[in-house]
């Protein structure tokens, strides 16, 4: 029967352990360097005083076309830093996904174990049972053939069985 108590409950099915951690990307936004692009280029207009309105015009055309040259620039490296943001955050959700698949493979391998343990602990329950049965049913067999020795050769019975006195 003790070989049954340990069946109690079944086998222990593990949990895998997943990383659920909150995975963030980062992202850039470049408004504020375009704003700074900006207050430059009109603080630089503002302060620009010329008695000619041609060379206003070009002064004001070549700011301008640097605060555009500017923009480009900040536009360029924001959307660089936004892909590598990118990348990381992939990389780091694909690392975490890995992860999480090695621990249900791992806990799946664990659980058949305990499984397969549980099936041969169920086996030989059943086996030590039946080999109880078996040895019960070997000594009613002993005890019949020992009855009918009795009453049939009352001499070897007693020979046997040790009932005689040895002189």
């Amino acid at each position: 029967m003790s070989g049954f108590g340990q069946l109690i409950g079944g086998y222990k099915k593990e949990k895998p352990n997943y990383d659920n951690t909150q995975i963030t990307q980062s992202v850039y936004d470049p408004a504020q360097a375009l704003q700074a692009n900006q207050r430059t280029y009109k603080d630089a207009l503002a302060g620009f005083d010329s008695n000619s309105v041609n060379t206003g015009r070009s002064y004001a055309n070549a700011l301008y076309a640097n605060k555009l040259g500017q923009d480009a620039q900040t536009t360029s490296q924001y959307q660089q830093m936004n892909q590598q943001a990118r990348q990381q955050y992939e990389t780091r959700a694909a690392d975490q996904r890995r992860y999480n698949v090695g621990q249900t493979s791992y806990t799946n391998d664990i659980n058949q174990h305990n499984s397969d343990a549980y099936r041969m602990a169920v086996d030989s329950a059943f086996t030590g049972l039946s080999n109880f049965g078996t040895e019960l049913n070997q000594k009613k067999q002993s005890n019949t053939s020992l009855e009918i020795l009795k009453r049939l050769h009352p001499e070897v019975y007693a020979n046997v069985m040790g009932l005689t006195k040895k002189s």
